[in-house]
């Protein structure tokens, strides 16, 4: 998760609805400090699973004295357990570990912790969750199984990195079953789409998504247009 600024504006704007913020694939803990620091009675939980960046994110939390930010060295997936990532051994992409095989060609197989989203939320007695960022490096569909009950209960909103030529039919087929509305994320605001679509030019990589009855209120102001539809 690099600084993504166009992403970050809308994050900030969601956050103000949310009181439970799950962030999977949390890296050095960008978008979890932001929604601990941004309403300390927001309970926030991030899951990272590459040790090494896991350490920079623990000490991140600890350094900011953040009391309602739990971080947690997990891979999210359908069950808890373990489960093997397959991280890059290139310093260049050290991030984009999966636990997808064969999405990055290069890497080491390491058994890590895995959690599933809704034995999580059980386990910590979480009444609802309301927002969540999701960078699983083409293992998203692994995410949202593990998360059915949260999803039909408290349909929160998610920011999801989807990369062009990366989109699983399980996904697409996940937010159409629970009435879900698509946007791209991009500098002028949400562009809706009709399909979820990875930008080719590889410049905007986040959706939102959101359930309709939620569009009112989370989106009231935030600026939306409407994706052309070309058959």
């Amino acid at each position: 998760t690099g600084f993504e600024p166009e992403t970050i504006s809308v994050y900030l704007e969601l956050l103000r609805h949310a009181r439970v913020v799950f962030d999977v694939g949390a890296n050095v803990g960008i978008y979890s400090l932001i929604a601990a620091v941004n309403d300390p009675q927001c309970s926030v939980h991030g899951f990272e699973p590459v040790p090494f960046i896991y350490a920079y994110y623990a000490r991140n939390v600890q350094a900011n004295k953040l009391q309602n930010l739990q971080p947690n060295q997990a891979a999210v997936t359908t069950k808890s357990g373990e489960i093997t990532l397959y991280i890059p051994d290139s310093v260049q992409l050290p991030s984009d570990a999966s636990t997808v095989e064969g999405y990055r060609e290069g890497v080491v197989p390491t058994q890590v912790k895995a959690v599933s989203l809704d034995e999580y939320a059980a386990e910590h007695k979480l009444a609802r969750v309301d927002l969540m960022k999701v960078d699983a490096e083409g293992a998203e569909h692994q995410v949202f199984a593990g998360a059915q009950t949260i999803m039909e209960r408290d349909k929160p909103a998610i920011i999801c990195e989807i990369l062009h030529g990366y989109v699983d039919e399980n996904v697409k087929q996940f937010f159409a079953d629970h009435n879900y509305r698509y946007f791209l994320v991009t500098d002028d605001g949400l562009v809706e789409h009709q399909e979820i679509i990875g930008d080719k030019s590889f410049r905007y990589k986040n959706y939102l998504f959101i359930p309709e009855e939620r569009i009112p209120t989370m989106l009231a102001n935030i600026p939306v247009q409407r994706m052309a539809e070309f058959v």
